[in-house]
C-alpha cells in the first residue's frame, strides 16, 4: 500500500561553523514539514489491506479512529458518543396481584 502523493524528500543544508539564525531558521521549517507530513500522510491506494486488533466499541477512542460493532467497520466522529453496549437485568422482591 503507498501514499497517493509522494513527499520529496527535505533537503537539510550543511551546518555551519557558528550559528546562523538563517539557517537555523531553516532547519526548523524543514523539520516542520516532515513532521507535518508524518502526522497527515494524504490518501492511500492498495488492493489489500488486514486490519487486526480493531476495538468492539467507540468508547475512549480519538476523532477518526476505527473500531467495529456486529461486523461493521465504524469511524468514530466528532462530537459523536460511542459506548460500549450494557445488558442488564434484575429483580427485587415479590409483588401479588389480587383481582376481585
Amino acid at each position: 500500500m503507498t501514499t497517493g502523493t509522494k513527499l520529496a524528500r527535505p533537503r537539510f543544508e550543511t551546518p555551519t561553523e557558528e550559528y546562523d539564525r538563517e539557517s537555523q531558521d531553516h532547519l526548523i521549517r524543514t523539520l516542520e514539514l516532515v513532521i507535518d507530513a508524518l502526522e497527515n500522510p494524504g490518501p492511500m491506494r492498495g488492493n489489500s489491506l488486514t486490519i487486526t486488533g480493531i476495538p468492539g466499541h467507540g468508547g475512549g477512542l480519538r476523532d477518526g479512529d476505527v473500531f467495529q460493532l456486529d461486523g461493521v467497520l465504524n469511524i468514530t466522529r466528532p462530537n459523536v458518543a460511542y459506548a460500549g453496549t450494557l445488558k442488564g437485568t434484575g429483580a427485587c422482591g415479590d409483588i401479588t396481584v389480587t383481582v376481585a
